[in-house]
């Protein structure tokens, strides 16, 4: 064989293997290839890839260098020299690198940039002409990420929103499609992210985001406009776990979305509408079916249901985790996954909310329930999806609109609690498979890999942690006593956090596990501090089901949507009958009369009680004790749960039929 005929035969079969993610079998094939063609940019470009994503980045380098010197002209080696420099952390040269390629990029589309800020330049091709960063939009979130994180960068989304801001990219928009592929790249060149700092999201948000709602809806362009309020719930809403950061933006944005969906009600084209809706036929409605925290109780309810006595239905807006669906399908209910039914409709949300609206017509379903995450419940309710609707809220309640029939809530053992202006209606919150003991002997296995004496720690959505008088209260701990650790986790390590503990000096003993098993997890801590304002939930329950003793810290959000909001009712006397107050209180007072409780009414208590909890190692196993007693006899009762639901199902459900009208 020709060496020409044998280079591209290795190169076709190396880029074969690379398709395949076989990168291993591809990197083999590149050594002899390059031994007959060294100045083949492609298989020089390939080699760098592999080598980068196989972890050898410095070993990359090289090779990238190679196919940019032999090609100069080519975006895609450019920005995949980019690539490597990022994972070797040179940032300025990863940052030339890949505007340099985008410069390329553009100007093979005939958008020559000029010698300006690229970001500019990109805002400007993106409100102008969003097709042209297709290809080069692989490599935004890499640039974008090195971008942001300048010293700088506050003054470059400042010129950016002031740019965006005055061009309108909405009103100069010929179609809802070349708005919402610019609106896609703009939200990420102006670094609307849980990593940008707050105050500077709150000004993209007010400035931009919000006037592009207002104008989508205004222009009836309503899959941008549900995009757009879900784009802000995970990138801006989910970055302050507080609820006056929630209410503040949804008393904005909810009365906005709900208005558009009751104007749009009566022009929609009629849906099938029996005469005798199923009183017994019940819908919830989920943005996912995954294994998180509200599923989990939603899972645990639908178990315990009476799958004879009524029609149960669950519809997923979204994605579908495997596992979790096959959890759910086992309670007998019917899963219906709208995105996978209807895939022509991925990423319409207004068509898919159509067709929900269309599918529960059908089943003359008397109740809808959205469960939990409000982001398209307004506007869907705006619709009227439902007879009944009510929105069960496990986490803010700040919320009130005319189409929502029912508000529900956990609680302990009462049947309503006032919240705000309202009475909620209060679901007995219980979790069924908090604690496992087949996974002792591989808790203690991991526990063994901290080199602390005592590992404290909390686990859940980092977004929880994000908390400056949090963490500085862990780093006060931690400095208080050298032999101890913390443990946390989360999706990603947001670097505000990491930044914390490395200014006080507590970095080297702060371990960041990522996405984890929490049941297991929950074993390996010592102790668990709660976040706060906003404290945990089921990740809380299972440290204390496995006997761990928490710290808990009093606050308005506590109470509405954290453990204390079970316990303290309780205690204090205020729900459940006198023999349960009575065990309550029993399991939570100790011998010589002092709390297990704790639950601190400020900073300085809690880093004290945390600190008696590392030193006291009797009073520790005893709040521990208490703590798993508690979860034992009162978070574990799901058939409550289940049944305090349908009671306020049923009532709600009859109460709306009776005001339909009749014949």
């Amino acid at each position: 064989m020709h060496p020409q005929e044998r280079a591209n035969d290795l190169f076709n079969r190396a880029l074969g293997y690379f398709r395949q993610e076989r990168l291993s079998e591809a990197n083999e094939l590149l050594d002899p290839l390059l031994a007959i063609a060294p100045d083949a940019p492609p298989a020089l470009n390939l080699k760098a890839v592999i080598l980068s994503r196989l972890g050898f980045a410095s070993q990359a380098l090289p090779y990238a260098v190679q196919a940019v010197t032999f090609s100069p002209e080519d975006p895609v080696y450019c920005c995949n020299l980019g690539q490597v420099l990022t994972g070797l952390g040179h940032v300025n040269e990863a940052i030339s690198a890949f505007e340099l390629g985008f410069k390329l990029f553009l100007k093979q589309r005939g958008h020559a940039a000029d010698t300006g800020e690229m970001l500019l330049n990109l805002a400007q091709v993106a409100t102008i002409a969003p097709q042209a960063l297709t290809e080069p939009s692989v490599y935004f979130e890499n640039y974008l990420k090195l971008l942001h994180a300048r010293p700088q960068a506050a003054l470059l989304r400042s010129s950016l929103l002031e740019q965006l801001h005055s061009r309108n990219v909405i009103t100069n928009s010929s179609n809802e499609a070349t708005a919402h592929a610019a609106i896609r790249y703009l939200m990420d060149l102006v670094g609307l992210s849980l990593n940008t700092p707050a105050t500077d999201n709150r000004t993209t948000v007010e400035t931009l985001v919000l006037p592009w709602l207002q104008q989508a809806l205004e222009r009836e362009w309503f899959d941008l406009a549900l995009w757009l309020e879900l784009q802000l719930d995970l990138r801006y809403v989910h970055q302050t776990e507080t609820e006056e950061h929630y209410a503040r933006h949804y008393r904005t944005v909810a009365p906005l979305m709900n208005g558009a969906g009751r104007q749009l009600r009566n022009r929609l084209p009629p849906t099938p509408s029996p005469a005798n809706p199923n009183t017994a036929s019940v819908a919830f409605v989920v943005h996912h079916l995954d294994s998180l925290g509200p599923n989990r109780v939603l899972l645990d309810a639908l178990r315990s249901m009476d799958q004879t006595s009524r029609a149960v239905s669950v519809y997923v807006l979204s994605d579908v985790d495997q596992r979790a669906l096959s959890s759910f399908l086992d309670t007998g209910v019917r899963i219906v996954a709208l995105s996978d039914e209807c895939p022509h409709l991925r990423g319409m949300a207004y068509q898919l909310l159509l067709e929900l609206r269309r599918r529960l017509a059908n089943d003359g379903t008397a109740a809808i329930l959205w469960a939990t995450n409000i982001a398209h419940m307004s506007f869907a309710f705006g619709l009227r999806l439902a007879p009944a609707q009510i929105w069960w809220s496990m986490k803010y309640h700040s919320v009130e609109l005319e189409d929502i029939d029912g508000y529900f809530a956990l609680g302990t053992l009462e049947k309503f609690k006032r919240i705000g202006s309202r009475n909620w209606r209060c679901v007995h919150g219980a979790v069924g498979d908090l604690y496992d003991a087949d996974l002792n002997n591989q808790a203690r296995k991991i526990r063994q890999q901290f080199p602390v004496k005592t590992l404290l720690g909390c686990m859940g959505r980092v977004e929880k942690l994000d908390n400056p008088q949090y963490l500085d209260a862990v780093a006060d701990i931690l400095q208080a006593r050298p032999d101890t650790g913390f443990l946390w986790s989360g999706q990603s390590r947001l670097p505000r956090i990491q930044e914390c503990f490395e200014r006080a000096g507590v970095a080297d003993r702060c371990f960041f596990v990522g996405w984890i098993d929490t049941r297991l997890y929950a074993q390996v801590l010592d102790v668990c501090l709660d976040t706060f304002p906003f404290g945990g939930g089921i990740t809380v329950f299972e440290c204390m089901a496995a006997g761990k003793p928490t710290v808990f810290h009093l606050s308005p959000e506590a109470m509405e949507s954290g453990v204390p909001m079970v316990i303290l009712p309780l205690l204090n006397g205020q729900v459940g009958t006198p023999d349960k107050r009575e065990r309550a209180q029993h399991i939570y007072t100790a011998e010589n009369g002092e709390t297990l409780f704790l639950c601190a009414t400020n900073n300085q208590e809690y880093t004290k009680m945390a600190l008696r909890l590392i030193d006291d190692k009797p009073f520790r196993d005893a709040v521990g004790h208490a703590g798993q007693e508690f979860v034992e006899a009162f978070v574990m009762d799901i058939a409550e749960m289940a049944r305090t639901l349908l009671v306020h199902i049923e009532e709600i459900t009859t109460s709306k039929m009776s005001a339909l009208p009749h014949g």
